[in-house]
């Protein structure tokens, strides 16, 4: 039966998915958080290339997988249903590890806040996890609590990135806030131009 490792905000340890579950084809991300009054957050998947600096930048406008659009031309990765009951919530990204296109080095997972008023931070949530599971066994393989008080003036976090090393896939949390208001704040900080918006 495989062990679950919980990750730990702030670690540099990279958890290899082949080991801990070598026959690995497709992961289920469920993100979840509570809040004591109304928290609307999106999840999104940005499948990137890594730049001349290392940095991850996003393979092409179709690339960005959420709510609004909801897979990549590969038909990697999947976006679920936004969910909007706003106090205790979650909602999931689906990967299958063979269909990411070649390009991709790394895929972050990032989650903002959909807030007309702008008011709203991560700071009015209460808990915030990030739960991976073996979708063909329905077995959790990794867990995260994300939220961290350092959070709470942010509006957008960086939760976690899948990275391709040495021909596999590894999983590193981060928990960092980013600075911006929304989904277009995010792409352009993972590369994007202003003409992707026209």
């Amino acid at each position: 039966m495989t062990q679950k490792i919980s990750l730990k905000k702030g670690s540099s340890e990279k958890v290899s998915l082949k080991k801990i579950a070598p026959a690995l084809k497709r992961i289920r991300l469920e993100f979840s958080w509570k809040s004591n009054e109304k928290l609307d957050l999106d999840v999104s998947a940005l499948i990137c290339r890594h730049n001349a600096s290392g940095l991850p930048e996003l393979l092409s406008p179709r690339h960005l997988v959420c709510y609004a659009q909801k897979f990549d031309p590969e038909r990697s990765t999947f976006a679920g249903e936004d969910v909007r009951d706003g106090v205790g919530q979650m909602e999931q990204i689906d990967v299958t590890l063979d269909n990411i296109s070649a390009e991709a080095q790394e895929i972050a997972f990032v989650i903002t806040i959909d807030d007309e008023t702008g008011k709203k931070r991560l700071g009015h949530a209460t808990e915030g996890f990030l739960k991976i599971f073996d979708d063909e066994r329905n077995v959790e393989l990794l867990d995260f609590d994300f939220l961290a008080p350092e959070l709470a003036g942010n509006t957008i976090c960086h939760v976690a990135s899948l990275a391709r090393e040495d021909s596999e896939w590894k999983l590193k949390a981060y928990g960092v806030g980013k600075a911006g208001l929304d989904i277009y704040d995010v792409v352009k900080a993972f590369g994007a131009g202003d003409d992707w918006f026209e």
